[in-house]
């Protein structure tokens, strides 16, 4: 286990690897390739490429970051199959 910045255990850190990976298989569930990516200040999220979904996931961010991109551009690939 890690510790914070202010010295404390970091006992939340398994539990975001563990629902970053569980994400990340749903994404590749649903047929996206996932790619990750130094994005220098731009948003991570994903597309279509040569009729392959792609999802970016950015180098630089941490694992609950990450986490959040994969959620944020999964919430967004549902809204749009849905439109």
């Amino acid at each position: 286990m890690g510790t914070t910045s202010d010295g404390s255990r970091d006992s939340e850190q398994p539990n975001v690897a563990q629902r970053l990976r569980q994400r990340l298989n749903e994404a590749k569930a649903l047929g996206f390739e996932v790619r990750s990516e130094l994005f220098d200040g731009e948003n991570a999220n994903w597309c279509i490429l040569g009729g392959k979904k792609v999802l970016f996931l950015d180098l630089a961010a941490s694992t609950s970051e990450q986490l959040q991109q994969i959620e944020d551009a999964l919430q967004d690939y549902s809204l749009q199959r849905a439109a």
